[in-house]
């Protein structure tokens, strides 16, 4: 037999048990999914992350989003809010506008332009 075929009888005989497990303990089994295997999901699913350079082209590009987050949480809880609610909106766009342009831009120079335009 291929080693594929011998993956797929092995990945038929665990869904099958899997199957067999929820159907006999299904509240345990959301426990246990829940409570472990989410979290070990995205351990590693950070590191996979890091491996892609979080899918932006330069290292340093979080950083808008981080004055982006600062700005956002001034307007919704500092006493200033008054006067930067009214500028909520325009930040959370600006904030998608940049991250569109985070992934499909290399140059620094043609994220800030369009950055610009999209404003």
């Amino acid at each position: 037999m291929k080693n594929v075929t011998k993956i797929n009888i092995i990945n038929i005989f665990l869904m099958l048990f899997s199957f067999c497990f929820a159907f006999l303990f299904p509240f345990e089994l959301f426990l246990i999914v829940y409570a472990v295997l989410g979290p070990l999901h995205y351990l590693t699913e950070i590191n996979w992350l890091h491996k892609k350079n979080y899918f932006t082209t330069q290292k340093k590009d979080y950083y808008v989003h981080i004055l982006l987050l600062f700005l956002i949480t001034i307007a919704l809880f500092s006493p200033l809010s008054f006067y930067l609610r009214k500028y909520l909106a325009t930040f959370i766009f600006i904030a998608f506008c940049s991250s569109f342009a985070m992934v499909y831009f290399k140059e620094t120079k043609s994220k800030i332009i369009f950055n610009t335009v999209a404003i």
